[in-house]
């Protein structure tokens, strides 16, 4: 531009095509500034699936392990109790098996004593 003349067609013509070319830049600045904040939504929603998704993946496994141990435990405590009546009833069989080694034992105590003469 001429400074200090009146402008020419010329002129005016480059100041609107310098015009022209900072509104097409600022609509392209929109437009990317949109896609771009469109891109950032999808992507954020993604993320938030996928964190819903591993949530609820680590939610099932934990159950399913929840699951295990509660069988698990339960086997254990039936076999804790199957092996406490096992010791119940050896316990009772040798106490039951000792009194009659005992009655056998002074029977024959006894019946020695009468032999002997001391009774």
């Amino acid at each position: 531009m001429n400074i200090g003349f009146p402008p020419s067609d010329k002129d005016f013509c480059f100041f609107f095509r310098q015009i022209r070319m900072d509104e097409s830049q600022e609509r392209e600045a929109t437009e990317i500034s949109d896609r771009l904040q469109r891109e950032l939504e999808i992507l954020s929603n993604y993320q938030s699936k996928s964190k819903m998704a591993a949530e609820q993946q680590r939610s099932r496994e934990r159950r399913e392990l929840e699951d295990r141990v509660a069988v698990r435990r339960t086997l254990l405590e039936q076999k804790m109790e199957e092996e406490t009546q096992q010791f119940l009833q050896e316990r009772a069989e040798r106490i039951r098996l000792l009194h009659e080694r005992q009655t056998r034992e002074v029977e024959t105590f006894d019946d020695e004593s009468t032999r002997l003469g001391f009774r």
